[in-house]
């Protein structure tokens, strides 16, 4: 008898930019993806700034990201801000993942148009 059960690839084979693409989905399980959204945060918070690494973007904390959805700007650090028992915290990064690029690929393609007027690619004005 055959199995007709998907079977779950492991979450640790996947390419960053893959994971990129799950967190974006919100709840990838709602696109017929075989990881919930549990799965990806814990694989984006194993990998640290090594995530980020692969796709390119500056790890640097000063490195500056712009919101997907508003064009507002903020660094690395700002967004990392956590320190969990004197170490450095990777807690947020996938919140950054999701809405958030470096400022030099942001374009305004998903601003939401409350903010496209406002938003530029220099920053706001």
């Amino acid at each position: 008898m055959m199995n007709t059960a998907i079977l779950k690839k492991d979450i640790k084979e996947e390419t960053a930019e893959r994971i990129l693409i799950l967190i974006r989905f919100g709840h990838p399980t709602e696109h017929n993806e075989p990881y919930n959204r549990g799965d990806v945060i814990q694989e984006i918070e194993r990998r640290g700034l090594q995530i980020l690494k692969d796709l390119g973007w500056d790890t640097s904390f000063t490195a500056k990201y712009k919101n997907r959805y508003t064009g507002s700007e903020t660094t690395l650090m700002e967004q990392m801000k956590g320190i969990c028992n004197g170490k450095f915290s990777y807690h947020n990064l996938f919140g950054l993942l999701e809405h958030y690029e470096p400022i030099d690929i942001w374009t305004d393609k998903d601003c939401f148009d409350e903010y496209k007027e406002k938003a530029t690619l220099g920053g706001w004005f």
